[in-house]
């Protein structure tokens, strides 16, 4: 019997051995094939970006990186400018090879040493340590070392994931593992500077602390600058001032170049204006030439007409259009008796550099403001990421795939201004839990207006000669905001849009605004930052 047993479990076992054989193989090329993909995206974006050049056989991950290459992709990755400044050449680089200005300003600026007897070997193969100390050295650090390299690299940032961090020990760095390095390198270089953005948290602190909520900071600007371009005297000043623009003019021209900038993102970012006259009040005015050409220029803005029975159906349909059907409608039919409308409408959508795995998401207590538990799904990762943590705040930074769009994610008590921190933020191994949710919010942004001290344009007597002509007084009678956010394992989709609201003073009676109470009070804040030009595209609070 027991020799029976015996023979069953050997035959069992062999039976198997194959299976798990082929299932741990399976995995393997599994994980191997995860890992050559992120290599091949971050070698494609150091590509488009000429930073990494590949050859007629391809981008080539696995060959060995040489010298001559690394210094170069850290003088490219660090857009380092060599003209007017010192250089030193190696006896075996002359000035026909391909790599001599690089060599010799990162020889001359101590990146790299020689090998003896004035050479350079500018073939031979780079380690991972050498790799970060050059890194390093590009980015501006100094008194790095050999020695401290791969221990400064970590706190700095240019690892991000085990990954990355097993390549310091490799003794012959691949170019998959360069382009691993190099876009971390990129990622820190893009933070080196926040700028507050007061609009932003001005708004912000106007918001209801009894509801989650999100809006977009840059389409309330965006709209307001429209308004702006059309208003005059005390009236644009007003408008100016609680923006923190100082020339309408410049901001004009870098708005124009912003949105043209834009078109270009790796990530999806469109930003649509547009002005509407109601044909049906034209006899109370029409928008001026120069109103609609400084919209055209500057703002891509189109300018367009409908009447009474339109209008509301004609704007609605833009803006789900615009907002890719995220936000179907901004204005009801009870604003058809109004005579203009400017209108922006925002959507944006990115990946995140390192995405969240979905098998990690679970479902787990989310304990909201009024003392309750919901049970919500939570992304869960382990990240070498931008942190910052006391007894008072703990913010995070989640940067998207080009390292141009950040979101930052915030629990704080609200004893400090939450922008006070980020300066304060290094890179730290963090252990990230995040919710998984979509959320939309709308509100009324004429009370917002007043507190931040837009007042004579909502009155009969405000100045709006630039943007219309007629015979009569012209006012904002009605401000209205929409958004919508979804942030899941992949990244984020978020829409947004802000009409203002026209009217005569003679053509239709005063609307009055609705009133809401808002407070600032944030125990799980977000918003989503350019780092380039410093705005906040998305603001939002997530508390129930």
């Amino acid at each position: 019997m027991k020799i029976k047993i015996i023979v069953c479990i050997s035959a069992f076992i062999l039976c198997v051995s194959p299976i798990f054989s082929a299932y741990a193989n399976g995995t393997s090329r599994y994980t191997e094939h995860i890992i050559r993909t992120a290599e091949e995206d971050k070698a494609q974006s150091l590509a488009e970006k000429q930073i990494m050049v590949g050859t007629e056989n391809g981008m080539e991950l696995d060959r060995a990186v040489s010298r001559a290459e690394a210094v170069t992709l850290a003088m490219r990755t660090f857009d380092v400018d060599t003209k007017n400044s010192a250089s030193e050449s190696f006896s075996d680089v002359p000035e026909s090879h391909w790599a001599h200005s690089s060599i010799s300003y990162a020889r001359a600026n101590d990146w790299i040493n020689g090998t003896g007897d004035n050479k350079f070997e500018p073939e031979r193969t780079v380690s991972g340590a050498e790799m970060c100390k050059i890194l390093l050295a590009a980015r501006g650090d100094s008194n790095i070392t050999h020695e401290n390299a791969v221990q400064t690299a970590l706190t700095s940032g240019l690892f991000s994931t085990e990954d990355d961090l097993a390549i310091a020990s490799k003794t012959e760095l691949r170019r998959g593992d360069a382009a691993a390095l190099c876009n971390n390198a990129l990622s820190i270089n893009t933070i080196a500077e926040f700028s507050v953005p007061t609009f932003a948290w001005n708004i912000k602190n106007l918001m209801p602390d009894n509801k989650n909520y999100c809006f977009s900071p840059y389409s309330i600007k965006l709209a307001l600058a429209m308004l702006a371009n059309g208003a005059h005297g005390s009236s644009q000043k007003e408008i100016l001032d609680a923006l923190g623009i100082d020339d309408l003019q410049t901001f004009n021209e870098q708005t124009k170049r912003r949105l043209s900038e834009y078109e270009k993102s790796d990530a999806t970012v469109e930003v649509s204006d547009a002005i509407w006259l109601n044909e049906t009040y034209a006899g109370y005015g029409t928008f001026t030439d120069a109103f609609k050409n400084t919209i055209a220029e500057y703002y891509n803005g189109e300018a367009k007409t409908a009447g009474k029975e339109h209008i509301i159906n004609d704007i609605n349909s833009w803006v789900n259009k615009k907002t890719h059907e995220k936000i179907p409608t901004i204005l009801s039919e009870k604003e058809n008796n109004s005579l203009a409308y400017l209108v922006n409408a925002l959507y944006f959508k990115d990946s995140w550099s390192e995405p969240f795995y979905e098998d990690s998401t679970k479902d787990d207590t989310f304990h909201t403001r009024d003392n309750k538990k919901k049970i919500i799904p939570f992304m869960h990762k382990i990240e070498q990421l931008k942190y910052y943590g006391d007894s008072h705040t703990q913010i995070v930074r989640l940067p998207y795939n080009d390292y141009q769009f950040s979101m930052y994610i915030a629990m704080s008590d609200g004893s400090k201004p939450l922008d006070s921190y980020i300066p304060k933020m290094t890179y730290r191994r963090v252990s990230l839990s995040v919710p998984k949710f979509k959320q939309e919010f709308g509100c009324n942004l004429i009370d917002m207006f007043e507190k931040l001290g837009i007042d004579s344009c909502l009155k009969p007597s405000g100045d709006f000669s630039p943007m219309l002509r007629g015979i009569n007084e012209y006012y904002v009678s009605n401000a209205l905001h929409k958004a919508y956010i979804d942030i899941n394992e992949k990244g984020t989709e978020a829409a947004a849009v802000t009409a203002i609201v026209m009217e005569a003073s003679s053509a239709m009676p005063v609307s009055l605004p609705i009133y809401i109470p808002f407070t600032a009070d944030k125990p799980f804040s977000y918003f989503i930052y350019d780092e380039n030009t410093h705005e906040i595209l998305f603001l939002g609070e997530y508390a129930f």
